[in-house]
């Protein structure tokens, strides 16, 4: 059984999440990533703050670990990480 921890009310941790994730992708050389380079922590929340995606959720597995994230954009795309 999954959780899906909406990001848009979930707190600091879900947005600390987030950002790792982002980081460990930009290191990877993700080429399916929006950004080129690393944003700071507070224009990771800025972005956060200004509601880009319909929805956004953090994946929490059954045992209570972020293992990744969903989002569905205005245009009803929908994009999984984990």
């Amino acid at each position: 059984m999954i959780k899906l921890l909406d990001i848009y009310q979930s707190g600091q941790a879900v947005e600390d999440f987030l950002f790792l994730l982002m980081r460990e992708r930009l290191d990877e050389g993700d080429t399916n990533i929006s950004h080129v380079k690393m944003p700071t922590l507070q224009e990771h929340r800025d972005f956060i703050t200004r509601r880009v995606y319909r929805a956004w959720y953090v994946i929490e597995s059954a045992s209570g670990v972020m293992v990744g994230a969903v989002s569905i954009s205005n245009s009803n795309e929908l994009g999984i990480v984990i």
